[in-house]
């Protein structure tokens, strides 16, 4: 139940740095690592995104 508050580094200076060394586009993605505890995913594990209203999900196979 992690989330962008909990980063060590803000989602904006975050988002700046990378603008430095690479050229972000609409419907990128950046993946920022996870928050504590989290362990390994498994087969049949099921994965959440909740972004601005839209959810989006997946199943490790």
């Amino acid at each position: 139940q992690g989330n962008t508050r909990l980063m060590m580094i803000g989602i904006f200076e975050l988002m700046a740095y990378i603008s430095t060394h690479f050229t972000l586009q609409p419907g990128d993605i950046v993946l920022t690592g996870t928050p504590a505890g989290v362990g390994s995913l498994r087969s049949g594990d099921a994965l959440v995104l909740r972004l601005a209203g839209h959810e989006f999900s997946a199943q490790v196979a």
